[in-house]
């Protein structure tokens, strides 16, 4: 027998139907409900000595197009493949000796320690004196 013939589906569709009306006579709040849309009004922030011009973003029209007639260049050197090369033989070189067991576990530590210190702080202390 199918759903339609059973006697029970009927009163099951009823009461899920009131149910759904009593959930939504629920979330009803009583406050006018406003016509047409309802726009946000944007949120200022004011912080003394700051320009409200100096938050803007985004692409402004300056009367000009960028040139790319001129070779670009980089704000710093780049590596060069020497000295990559350089560094990269250092880099073996250290760990084959520790491997070989010429230099302390000590003097490994100390060396890549200084390696990870150089490797840390060398990009800002380059920034700082492109900077100046």
């Amino acid at each position: 027998m199918g759903p339609v013939g059973n006697p029970v589906f009927p009163q099951r569709v009823a009461l899920a139907l009131g149910l759904c009306l009593a959930l939504a006579a629920c979330s009803k709040t009583g406050e006018p409900v406003a016509e047409g849309p309802i726009a946000t009004p944007p949120s200022v922030t004011v912080v003394t000595g700051v320009p409200a011009e100096s938050g803007e973003k985004g692409p402004r029209n300056t009367g000009a197009y960028p040139d790319f007639s001129r070779p670009l260049t980089s704000a710093n050197l780049q590596m060069t493949d020497e000295e990559a090369t350089g560094q990269q033989a250092k880099l073996t070189a250290l760990a084959s000796a520790r491997k070989a067991g010429t230099i302390s576990e000590a003097e490994y530590r100390r060396r890549a320690a200084a390696l990870r210190n150089l490797a840390s702080q060398h990009g800002q202390q380059t920034v700082d004196e492109i900077a100046r």
